[in-house]
């Protein structure tokens, strides 16, 4: 079975498809999966940013980063962006080829066979999977500290915060994709529009010698303390990827997206560049904003909320307060993406492996797969309710979990970056030579940043999360050997969504690239 993925035994007899045969092709692939071409690339790109939510994770992630690389937080971000556009471009160069509601497991799965994608499939949804309690968790914390702060609720209770916000996010995810995309264009954007103009202030500040230490603005930022070499920058930039995390969300609506071999790469282009510049550019604000010192990067480590401890410090209280509610709405956002993205992976599996499962089944009235979307809300609600039994705090939870979904994706990127290295290698012909090199670059940043997480150890919890990922990968693992059937019928799902040529001779063959 694998082998008809990975030889080609048939084509087709001409890979031009006019615009009338790939409309025919739209209408087909809408009515056999039942997802509706509702998307613009705006919707795509909304879609992306929602789940990546940069006023979340600016919001939270340079404290964890600072606790391991002291000022240069923004150093890790640029490695991390660096690392992700490299990522990038093999989601970007596969997206012009094939459009699938299932993200990485289609993009694995057809071009390194059946159980590759189920493997890399299912890394991805451990990722989405725990991006949605993760980002539920942060939303209860920031809107605890919000109502608090401004005595609305001071004696807040986060986890009932958070199950309420879980409610409302499966309402919303279980609408139509029109909808959900817009919310989360409007979230977005109007809680980064807050912190840029927080940034703003903070560098007039800087420039005018006015702020801590009187020390200004300084490049000092972009280099480790002494002592501190590159693998301190690896080791922090997993929370530059925890920022990233999401960027590739847009590939998930590949079916629902009007157009997808130009929107999807487009917004995934547009998401990576964007947030990259964005992340690298706050983060600097940030550490220089604390004083870019072994002080001021230990304030930084320790702060429960650096951006709104800034506020506080170069604005007033209030524009404090402001951001919290921000974050809490961007949490809101990612949760949404990140539920959406997961259900309807989840439904692409399913649909594959499973044809006659409820979970491979759409909502006829919204168009989305509520099934699916039920079995991650319910999971999430027990992930929130057991970390308020241990008692861990809110943005401490996140970090723990979204460290476990980052390592997890960042197996998937691995797998899609050789399968597009496989795809490139096939089509050299009209491939350009140096385009091989992005995929193997991005190859060995993953390997490395993996590496880092298991040797030299991390400290207590850290070091257990890459064990706890290997768990949940060794799962697909196991059932592929208990249900040698399953890849077969996985084949002939993706063979079906994806127009490929079905034999006599294998159950799949690659078909020439539709372009």
């Amino acid at each position: 079975m694998t082998a008809g993925f990975r030889s080609l035994v048939s084509r087709k007899a001409s890979c031009r498809l006019t615009d009338e045969g790939s409309a025919m092709k739209t209408e087909e692939s809408a009515s056999s999966t039942g997802l509706r071409r509702e998307l613009k690339i705006w919707g795509a790109l909304a879609l992306s940013i929602g789940l990546m939510s940069p006023a979340l994770a600016m919001s939270a992630s340079g404290a964890g980063a600072a606790g391991i690389v002291g000022r240069a937080v923004p150093l890790a971000f640029l490695f991390a962006g660096v690392a992700v556009c490299l990522v990038a471009f093999g989601f970007i160069y596969l997206s012009r080829y094939y459009s699938h509601a299932g993200s990485v497991y289609g993009f694995t799965g057809i071009t390194l066979g059946p159980r590759a994608g189920f493997f890399s499939g299912w890394a991805l949804l451990g990722c989405y999977a725990m991006a949605t309690p993760g980002s539920l968790i942060a939303f209860g914390g920031f809107l605890k500290l919000f109502l608090a702060g401004t005595g609305v609720w001071p004696h807040a209770n986060y986890i009932t915060l958070t199950l309420i916000g879980g409610a409302l996010v499966w309402l919303f995810t279980a609408g139509e994709i029109k909808t959900l995309a817009r919310s989360l264009l409007v979230i977005e954007c109007t809680s980064v529009a807050v912190i840029v103009v927080l940034m703003v202030v903070v560098v007039v500040h800087l420039a005018g010698h006015s702020g801590p230490g009187h020390l200004g603005l300084t490049p000092s930022v972009f280099v480790p303390p002494p002592g501190l070499g590159f693998h301190a920058v690896a080791l922090a930039a997993v929370f530059g990827f925890l920022a990233f995390e999401g960027f590739e969300a847009a590939a998930s609506v590949g079916e629902e997206t009007q157009n997808p071999r130009k929107s999807i790469p487009r917004a995934l282009t547009i998401s990576v560049l964007g947030a990259g510049v964005f992340f690298v550019l706050c983060m600097t604000v940030q550490s220089l904003a604390f004083g870019a010192t072994a002080s001021g990067a230990s304030q930084f480590a320790k702060s429960a909320g650096p951006l709104f401890q800034i506020a506080s410090s170069y604005l007033a209280s209030g524009v404090g307060h402001v951001l919290e509610l921000g974050a809490a709405c961007s949490a809101f956002g990612s949760a949404l993406g990140s539920a959406a993205g997961a259900s309807r992976l989840l439904f692409a599996i399913t649909r594959d492996a499973a044809p006659s499962n409820p979970l491979a089944r759409i909502w006829g009235r919204t168009g989305a797969p509520a099934k699916a979307l039920a079995v991650l809300m319910v999971f999430s609600f027990g992930v929130n309710i057991v970390e308020q039994i241990l008692g861990t705090a809110p943005l401490t939870a996140w970090g723990y979990v979204g460290t476990i979904g980052v390592l997890a994706i960042i197996v998937a990127y691995l797998m899609v970056n050789v399968g597009a290295l496989k795809h490139m290698y096939r089509n050299h012909e009209q491939v350009p030579r140096w385009h091989l090199v992005l995929p193997v670059a991005a190859i060995v940043a993953l390997a490395y940043v993996l590496y880092s997480q298991v040797y030299p150890v991390p400290a207590s919890p850290f070091n257990i999360f890459p064990y706890v990922v290997a768990a949940w990968l060794a799962i697909p693992l196991v059932v592929v050997l208990v249900a040698p059937g399953l890849a077969k019928r996985i084949g002939r799902g993706l063979a079906r969504e994806e127009g490929l040529v079905i034999s006599e001779t294998s159950e799949v063959a690659e078909a020439t690239p539709q372009a």
